[in-house]
């Protein structure tokens, strides 16, 4: 089933950066900024072939050169016209490893928690951000993944639209929400 996905974002660097996104570490999307970027906000939509009942990775990979200031802020992501939670991520951020070592304990904290628990979004350091979805075709893969031991401990039902198909989230950080029957 071809689902249309958009990303929306806002990049800032002052020195040139790329933004890649990909489907299972399949390239789709590429945009490249030229030194330096005020807030600039995009979109990227591109048209992916998704099989039913099959997990995906959304890849979203922010690199360049060497900057002190960088960011990424994420959003809103949609599949299908369903929104996917963008503080629902993987975040692998490149982190240099002098500068991480000489930071005492209760700095690494405080990094910890800026880079990993609560980030509102936004992505400080060049890495790659991984979101985990699964697109159901019709509301009789949704009845048999209920059933299923993986599918329904991992995933959250994101919504339906018109056209019938399902967006399942990864559990990981989402928020549960009560879903009322149409």
């Amino acid at each position: 089933m071809i689902l249309e996905t958009e990303v929306n974002y806002t990049v800032q660097s002052d020195s040139d950066v790329k933004i890649l996104v990909a489907i299972d570490l399949g390239l789709v999307a590429k945009r490249n900024y030229v030194l330096p970027t005020s807030p600039q906000k995009d979109t990227i939509v591109f048209e992916y072939d998704y099989q039913n009942q099959t997990r995906y990775e959304l890849n979203i990979f922010f690199s360049g050169e060497s900057s002190d200031q960088k960011m990424l802020t994420l959003h809103s992501i949609f599949v299908n016209q369903q929104r996917i939670d963008p503080l629902n991520s993987y975040y692998y951020p490149e982190i240099d490893d002098n500068w991480w070592n000489s930071l005492d304990e209760e700095q690494k904290n405080y990094f910890k928690n800026s880079i990993y628990l609560n980030n509102g979004g936004q992505f400080g350091w060049f890495g790659r951000i991984k979101y985990e979805f699964k697109p159901l075709e019709d509301l009789h893969s949704l009845y048999k993944a209920q059933f299923d031991a993986d599918w329904s401990q991992e995933y959250n039902l994101i919504g339906q639209t018109r056209s019938k198909s399902i967006i399942l989230q990864d559990k990981k950080t989402i928020r549960k929400r009560r879903l009322k029957p149409e």
